[in-house]
């Protein structure tokens, strides 16, 4: 045979299923053949026989078929080529028989490595496709595993092109990022550069470039034109300067143009100076108007690109700025601060940090509403005693925001009870002040401020976290002028701490309306005298008293927490009483009120400390006293008050006498004293609570009884209510034996109430009626002495509900029954006393009317 065929090598394509392959040439062995397979990532893989795949067909001429193990995947090629050894293994030999077809076979197998030798160079072989060409042709195909150029001429690898292009790209972008770049198509192109010389660029109404001359738009500041005053010279463009050349000063003509100026001209002669005329722009002149504190000049030269100029951010005026040296002359510098800013529309003066001497106080009236802030590192030393500020705020508002400056004291032993740190007046309608962390000490512990606030006349004004020693803490009154045209209501203190030796707070209500509407809220007063007094120091009326004063969630140590006369309402509520007494310092009461029509005492915790060695319990004030003003005190309520005060002998509610003083309704239970809730001879001023604790000195006191009544024409009156519970305690002076009560009229406190009545009298009788009803509408007799219950149903009418001990069921029979069958009902009962008999009727299932015994005195 021979080999007719030049294939030596079939492919084929996978699709997922087919595991037999036909090649179409003849092998010698199984082993004759190279089986590859390539994935879809171009992956190539070589197989191998009798694990991969097995052959049929060895040794036929028109082929066989490799069998695979597992079908080849979709997508993947498969290679079958016939690949034998170059070897040449048959022997011929000069003498022996001669065997055509030994020979044949290897001839064919000489023939058959040609062709895999052919096959690489005209299949794998990278060549020139002539000798003629001066390239080599992949044929489509890809070269792989060069290595990166080296020489000029070296052909470059994807990695080494890619990493190029990356450098190329990131130039590119670097020069683009820092060239004019617009998002349109096209724009034009500039013109050459003799025509751009001296030009600005700019753009037109569609956006493409254009040309400007500066001269004419000022885009870079002003020109100079060709000549000067002294040689002439025509301007055409506004930002156009001429040369002075004998000052060496450039000027602008601001008329129209254009402007011709003849040779030996000036500014004067060439159309005069100012606005439309020449305007001087020479950098002298510009540095002199920026130096110049002139209306228009200085910062109001310089824009602001959100619109005005910088005299628009100047929003505060400074001692610094109206003094050389502020330090030392605080009042004058301030005082001028204040001027300037109120001269120029400033809302505000500024006191930066700094220490500060007061040579001179502050006096200032106010123009329009102004702040005065201060940096909280401004400490103003005052050395001799005077006002630090003595501000008449004058109707408007002033806002005080002392961020915890201070203001120090330090005048030593000198007089200084007259003087304040703040001395404000005002009278006014509106709303006068805002003061937000004062600060006022002293610096030597020996001089004080006789007031550290001084408020006269001061309307709605707030106190805010502010902390004040001094003598008085703050004072306040109202203004003497008509409340038409001046008020001071509404005050508040709010978080203040005040340390004072004498009032924390002072507050004088004078004419119209005082100051009304007063609000202490959680702070603290130390005092070595008065905490809060709020008195009538001159109203016009006698009828009418200041609306409110509000005291809550205050702590308290002073000798008297509040001293309040003639004001129309009190609230003081949630407050810590640490009360300080002593022999050497008489107080009434750690609350005094006279002429208070309303009080409101809910809350509140009271101690006290022994001051002295002399002192005792008899030296500690009651937590309550009343005294008698211009009104009577008229509503008291005391609720849930706590009185930790061992030593006090005092009771807790004391009176001054019972003339313009009222009732206290108390709801307190918790007291720790040894004295009483209130004293025997005003027992009719309190009701307690029944829960609260009497103990024996209330019981020895009265406390849970009252004798106060009246009887006269069969009424009998209960007066005064006892101070705990609904008893009466009724002698026979008041009802005597044999009484008749025919109505009983009632306290209105007791309206709704049952009450006790405790009669000492004998054969008492109560006839039946409209303001008096008996059980079953029948009268009784309470033969001996004993207790009748009564609901009070009104202040003159009243239900009997019980009568104890030995009683007539009725006393309406007057006379002696003749028989059985009388007149008569169950229960009735009457006693002949001419007889002895003793009659009652009776009625049971068998019988029914009177029955009689006989009684027989003893000793008859």
């Amino acid at each position: 045979m021979t080999v007719s065929t030049q294939v030596s090598r079939n492919e084929y394509t996978g699709n997922g299923a087919t595991t037999q392959y036909d090649f179409t040439f003849r092998i010698m062995d199984k082993s004759d053949l190279l089986v590859q397979t390539l994935d879809t990532s171009e992956n190539i893989t070589t197989l191998t026989i009798d694990v991969d795949y097995s052959v049929t067909g060895v040794n036929r001429y028109s082929g066989g078929k490799v069998v695979l193990n597992t079908p080849l995947p979709d997508g993947y090629k498969i290679s079958i080529e016939r690949s034998i050894p170059v070897t040449q293994e048959t022997s011929i030999r000069n003498q022996g028989g001669f065997f055509p077809e030994i020979h044949e076979d290897a001839f064919d197998k000489l023939t058959m490595i040609i062709q895999r030798m052919y096959g690489w160079w005209s299949g794998l072989a990278l060549k020139k496709p002539s000798w003629l060409a001066n390239y080599y042709d992949a044929v489509n195909n890809r070269i792989r595993n060069l290595r990166d150029p080296s020489q000029a001429q070296d052909a470059a690898t994807k990695s080494y092109v890619d990493s190029s292009d990356i450098d190329l790209q990131q130039q590119i972008t670097s020069n683009l990022n820092r060239s004019l770049r617009v998002p349109d198509s096209f724009i034009s192109q500039l013109p050459p550069a003799d025509e751009r010389a001296w030009k600005g660029l700019g753009f037109d109404g569609a956006g493409q470039p254009k040309l400007q001359d500066p001269a004419g738009t000022g885009l870079w500041g002003y020109v100079p034109a060709i000549g000067s005053f002294e040689k002439g010279s025509l301007l055409t463009q506004r930002f156009e300067v001429l040369l002075w050349e004998s000052t060496d000063e450039y000027w602008r003509w601001d008329g129209a143009l254009p402007k011709i100026v003849l040779p030996g001209s000036t500014p004067d002669t060439a159309g005069g100076r100012g606005k439309g005329k020449w305007i001087d722009v020479t950098d002298a002149t510009l540095r002199a108007n920026l130096g110049s504190g002139e209306e228009g000049m200085g910062i109001s030269l310089t824009a602001l690109r959100q619109g005005g100029n910088g005299q628009n951010l100047a929003v505060f005026v400074s001692p610094q700025m109206k003094n050389a040296n502020p330090y030392t002359n605080f009042g004058a510098a301030t005082m001028a601060a204040f001027t300037t800013a109120m001269n120029m529309g400033i809302g505000a003066v500024y006191i930066p940090a700094g220490v500060y001497a007061l040579e001179k106080t502050v006096e200032v009236s106010l123009s329009t509403h102004m702040s005065i802030i201060f940096d909280p590192g401004v400490i103003i030393y005052v050395d001799s005693p005077m006002d630090v500020f003595d501000i008449n705020i004058n109707g408007f508002h002033l806002n005080i925001q002392n961020s915890n400056a201070r203001i120090m004291s330090r005048w030593g032993s000198a007089d200084g009870s007259q003087v304040a740190a703040w001395r404000l007046t005002d009278a006014s309608l509106d709303k006068s002040l805002t003061a937000n962390s004062l600060k006022v000490g002293t610096a030597d512990n020996i001089s004080k401020f006789g007031y550290a606030v001084y408020g006269s006349g001061l309307n709605l004004p707030v106190f805010n976290h502010s902390l004040l020693q001094g003598v008085i803490g703050i004072h306040l009154d109202s203004p003497i002028t008509g409340s038409a045209t001046a008020h001071a209501m509404g005050a508040q203190l709010n978080g203040c701490e005040i340390y004072t030796d004498k009032e924390g707070v002072e507050v004088f209500n004078r004419g119209g309306l005082g100051a009304e509407g007063l609000l202490i809220f959680g702070g603290e007063i130390i005092s070595q005298g008065t905490a809060i007094r709020v008195t009538n120091s001159g109203l016009d009326s006698n009828s009418y008293l200041p609306p409110l004063v509000r005291i809550i969630g205050m702590h308290i140590n002073a000798y008297q927490a509040l001293y309040a006369k003639d004001v129309s309402r009190v609230d003081f509520a949630l407050n810590d009483v640490q009360g300080k007494y002593s022999s050497d310092v008489p107080i009434n009461g750690f609350l005094e009120l006279g002429g208070v029509q309303q009080f409101s005492h809910i809350g509140n915790k009271y101690t006290a400390i022994k001051i002295g060695t002399n002192t005792t319990g008899a030296d500690c004030p009651s937590p309550v006293y009343q005294f008698a003003s211009t009104l009577t005190n008229a509503y008291f309520s005391s609720e849930g008050n706590i009185y930790q005060l061992d030593a006090m002998t005092r009771p807790v509610f004391g009176f001054e006498g019972l003339t313009n003083t009222t009732t206290v309704f108390s709801g307190d239970k918790i007291r720790s004293s040894v004295g009483t809730w209130v004293a025997p001879e005003f027992i009719s001023k309190i009701r307690l609570s029944p829960d609260a604790a009497i103990g024996n000195t209330g019981a020895s006191a009265g406390l849970n009884y009252s004798g106060d009544a009246s009887f006269a024409n069969g009424v009998l009156t209960l007066l005064t209510p006892p101070v705990q519970g609904f008893t009466y305690n009724i002698w026979k002076s008041i009802v005597p034996d044999g009484a008749t009560i025919t109505q009983i009229i009632s306290h209105g406190n007791l309206v709704g109430k049952e009450v006790a009545i405790l009669l000492s009298a004998a054969a008492v009788k109560f006839t039946h009626g409209a303001n008096m009803i008996c059980p079953d509408q029948k009268p009784i007799k309470m033969n001996l002495p004993n207790v009748v219950r009564v609901f009070v149903l009104n202040t003159v009418q009243c239900r009997i509900t019980d009568i104890g001990g030995e009683t007539n069921r009725h006393t309406d029979i007057t006379s002696a029954p003749t028989s059985a069958a009388s007149s008569g009902y169950v229960g009735a009962e009457y006693y002949d006393s001419s007889t002895g008999r003793y009659y009652k009727y009776f009625e049971t299932s068998g019988f029914s009317g009177w029955r009689y015994i006989n009684t027989v005195a003893v000793g008859s």
